[in-house]
Order: structure tokens, then sequence, then C-alpha cells
């Protein structure tokens, strides 16, 4: 650490990320990018449509509806007619000429091609039919896929601030020397080959370690 660098924060990871999944998605991982995806369904809304009319009034033919509905269209118009007519089959009145005046006859119209005449004194309004279709009710169908969640548990990271270091002088001590005689302590032996003359003859006996004696 140099000089100047002391409080400065440094970052230490103390657990690493976690990924946790319910449902069964699928997994792929791309340039480091791992990618959790849920296969979908196939779902269809419920609806309502009109169905053809006739399929139905006249066979029975919901046309794939899960049930059948008369929708009322219009309420009808508003008409005006008699509120009670009845019919008449024959007129009586009195000609002025001819026949004597004040003379009651009785006149059958159907005699004379008439044959729907109504008494109309009274008169109501009335509506007529009302107009209708016929809808049809298509429940929903399929499944919406298989869902799941993902959970991402992030890596936990701890700020820390650099410390100044503390430094120890270095220290020196005198070191003790001096020449000294080895001592053993217990004696040592030690073997040798020596070179001697007899005291009857003046012949020399050389003898050297490690090789064999020389006359």
């Amino acid at each position: 650490m140099e000089d100047g660098d002391a409080g400065t924060p440094i970052y230490v990871r103390t657990s690493k990320s976690s990924v946790s999944t319910t449902g069964s998605p699928a997994v792929s991982t791309n340039n480091g990018v791992t990618t959790y995806s849920f296969p979908g369904g196939t779902y269809n809304a419920s609806s309502i449509k009109t169905i053809d009319r006739s399929q139905w009034e006249n066979y029975g033919n919901a046309q794939g509806a899960t049930s059948v509905i008369t929708r009322l269209t219009s309420v009808g118009t508003k008409v005006n007619r008699p509120a009670n007519p009845t019919k008449i089959t024959k007129m009586t009145f009195t000609f002025p000429t001819a026949i004597k005046a004040g003379t009651t006859v009785s006149v059958t119209l159907s005699n004379f091609g008439y044959y729907n005449v109504y008494d109309c004194t009274t008169w109501a309004d009335y509506y007529t039919y009302p107009s209708y279709d016929y809808v049809g009710y298509f429940a929903s169908s399929g499944a919406a896929g298989g869902g799941g969640t993902v959970s991402v548990t992030p890596e936990i990271v701890r700020a820390q601030k650099i410390k100044q270091g503390v430094l120890t002088q270095a220290t020196t001590r005198d070191l003790k020397y001096d020449y000294f005689t080895y001592i053993p302590s217990a004696a040592e032996v030690s073997s040798g080959t020596f070179l001697v003359q007899g005291a009857s003859t003046a012949v020399q006996n050389f003898s050297f370690d490690g090789m064999d004696d020389i006359d």
C-alpha cells in the first residue's frame, strides 16, 4: 500500500448469488447469461358470437357452442288498430227509393262479394312481434401453460477500508566471537607406522599404512 491509500474502500464478497425456481423451466446459458423459459399453453378464452338462426331453429345445431342464448334485438313497433273488431255478415239499411220509405231490408254481404267486413268502432295501440337472434356461448378451453417463478438471491458484498500499515524498525545486536581451541572431553586414540632398526641386524624395515611390508 502506498502512502495516501489509507481509508480507500475495498469490497469483499462474503457470499455468492444463487437462483431458485419453481415449475419446469428450460434453462439455457449464452455468453454467461442464464435464461429461464417457461413453456406456453394453448389457452382459448371464452367468447360469445352469433350463430345461424335457421340451423338452430330447424335442426338444433348449436354450431359448437357450449350453450345457446336467445337475444332480443327489437321490441317491435307501435301500431294503432281496432281493439275488438266484430265480423259482420249482414247489413241492415233503408233504401230511400223503389222501396217504401221506412222498410227495413237485410242484405247478405257475401252475396255481393264482401267476405271480410268488420265493425271497428273501438281502436287501441298494439306492437308488432319483436325480433331476435341467437348467440352461442363458447366456454374457455386449454391451459395457460406451466408457469413458475424465478428467485434470485444477490451476492453479499461487504465494504472494508484499507488500514495504514505499521512498520517496525529493524534493530541490530552485537555478536560475541573469538579464537578457540577444541579440547575433547575424553582421550582419543590414534595409530601410525614407524621406521625402526633392529639391534642384531642392520636391515631397515619400511612399512606404510595400506601397503604390504617391503623387506
